[in-house]
Formats: structure tokens, sequence, C-alpha cells
């Protein structure tokens, strides 16, 4: 199955809406969609409050294409830093593979609407080595970890893996830690002054 897809063509993108149909075609059989969670944040409000009474059918498709937006964006964070030799699509395969394994992923939950805002944050942490001035890059990285934050509560050790990314990349500047923490605080600050 592999070799379908390891040359780039637009066919590869059509076998990979084949897979991922195929690893997930459980849900008409047995189990549902939805996957909610008990007050663990704004995705699973969401979730509880406006997609509970949506027909099955809908929630597969939406879930299908959650699914596969993720495994193409993942797929092109790995071609642009070309950690292949070649441009293929096993990495969205390998993916797509994988939410059907992961317990939280494999339906429509806060867990997997969570995970596009860490794609979007590992594209996000990877432009800060070559950045030179780094300090509105680094604001936006705070604000979209605390974003994350509250729409997902479990992901709370990004904020220790973006200093950690932080102290690794980019040399230590006072006025640089202190951009990234005033992001991380200022949609929290927002919270407080709207509560």
């Amino acid at each position: 199955m592999v070799f379908l897809f390891r040359d780039k063509s637009i066919v590869n993108i059509f076998f990979l809406v084949l897979l991922a149909i195929g690893v997930h075609i459980h849900f008409f059989l047995a189990e549902p969609v939805l996957i909610l969670g008990k007050g663990d944040g704004l995705f699973s409000l969401f979730l509880n409050q406006y997609l509970t009474g949506i027909p099955t059918t809908f929630l597969f498709i939406v879930y299908e294409l959650v699914i596969l937006i993720q495994a193409i964006r993942l797929n092109m964070i790995l071609t642009d830093f070309r950690m292949f030799q070649s441009t293929n699509y096993t990495t969205a395969m390998t993916y797509v593979l994988l939410t059907g394994l992961i317990a939280s992923w494999s339906g429509l939950s806060a867990a997997l609407l969570s995970n596009s805002l860490v794609l979007w944050l590992f594209i996000l942490l990877t432009r800060l080595y070559n950045n030179q001035s780094p300090r509105t890059l680094l604001f936006n990285i705070g604000m979209l970890v605390s974003i994350t934050i509250m729409t997902y509560h479990p992901t709370a050790i990004l904020i220790l893996v973006v200093l950690f990314a932080l102290a690794v990349v980019r040399p230590f500047r006072i006025a640089e830690w202190l951009v990234l923490l005033m992001g991380i605080m200022l949609p929290y600050y927002f919270l407080v002054s709207w509560l």
C-alpha cells in the first residue's frame, strides 16, 4: 500500500481520501463519530452544545475533512522543510492510519480539533531559527499557545514546550522572553476583563 503514496500526484490525494474512508468506516457500524468531553475547553463546549443532534453522516464528512486537511498540512510542512529526498504522501498516509489507532482521534473530539492549532504552532516555531527580528513571531506564538490552551485544557504543557524551544533555538535575550510571555498572557487578560 505504501507504493501508492510514494510520488507527488493528485491521484495520491484521491487514494488518501479512500484510505481515510476505509480506516474510519467503522463509524457507520458501531461507534459514535462525536467524542464528547466534559469541560476541557472551548472545543469541548462547542462539540457538546452544537454538534450533538447532527446526523452521523454529516459528522463523518466533517471528521474526514478535518483528518484530511491535517494530514495534507503535515505532509506539506515536512515537504517544505525538506525532511525527505523526494516529495511524497507517505506522511499523510501514516497520519490517517494513526487516527484510527489513537482513541481520542478516532472520532470528532476536542483533542483532534486542537491538533490543528498544534500544527500551526509547529510551523511558527520552525520559523524562529532564521528570523532576524522575531518579536512579532514570538508574540503570535504566545497568543497561539494560550488560545490553544483555552480551546483544549490538556495542552497546557505547550507553555513549557514553547519556552524550551525558545531556549534552544534563540540566544537568550530578555526582551524576546518578555514578548513571548506577554503573548501568552494577553488572551487570559482579555478573558478576565470580559468576565
